[in-house]
């Protein structure tokens, strides 16, 4: 697992439930860095629940078990 690193181009809101498959946090950091270069939107971005460190569920989602479901808020 890889946690979702901080950054100042979004907020995480549950660290301990930013934990993603080995590639996922890396590509969704390249989509949102990309999307705010090519758009020039400023808006904030939350990175919700993603997963726990070793997978699993976590009440209230039925996935999020793998680290490859992003709950993200514009």
């Amino acid at each position: 697992a890889v946690q979702m690193p901080s950054s100042p181009l979004w907020t995480l809101r549950l660290s301990d439930y930013a934990w993603g498959s080995t590639h996922a946090p890396t590509v969704v950091a390249e989509a949102i860095a990309q999307m705010r270069a090519s758009t020039g939107w400023s808006g904030a971005w939350v990175i919700g629940s993603i997963s726990k460190e070793g997978g699993g569920r976590f009440r209230p989602h039925k996935s999020h078990q793998s680290g490859r479901d992003f709950d993200i808020r514009l």
